[in-house]
């Protein structure tokens, strides 16, 4: 219960199958009327933290593989700017300078014929 005696949204997790490199587990995850796909990993020391949440999981006793979930760190994502519709333009300094590379060099353009009448 929260401190507003009101009963708290319950956060829960399935641990299922080994991922596929074993370094973690597959999980269903249930918060916030839905499911969700969920992949636990062990915090590694030295190695970033790129997306997901830092979580303390709480097994339950009643139901093995049934652990109760407490976020204690969000990862904050980046923010989602799009100053124009369609895909993501392409245009730093490094994708300028190897353009030959990528699609050849420039050929020069030859005259239209004309057409005699």
């Amino acid at each position: 219960m929260s401190a507003d005696g009101q009963e708290k949204d319950p956060d829960v997790v399935l641990l299922c199958s080994p991922t596929a490199d074993g370094e973690g587990v597959n999980a269903l995850r249930a918060r916030k009327d839905r499911v969700e796909l969920a992949e636990i990993r062990p915090l590694k020391e030295g190695q970033p933290i790129v997306a997901g949440e830092i979580a303390r999981l709480k097994p339950r006793r009643d139901m093995p593989g049934v652990c109760d979930v407490e976020v204690t760190y969000e990862v904050p994502r980046p923010p989602v700017s799009s100053a124009h519709a369609g895909p993501p333009r392409i245009s730093s300094e490094s994708f300028r300078q190897n353009w030959d590379r990528a699609f050849g060099p420039a050929r020069p353009r030859r005259p239209k014929k004309q057409l005699l009448n």
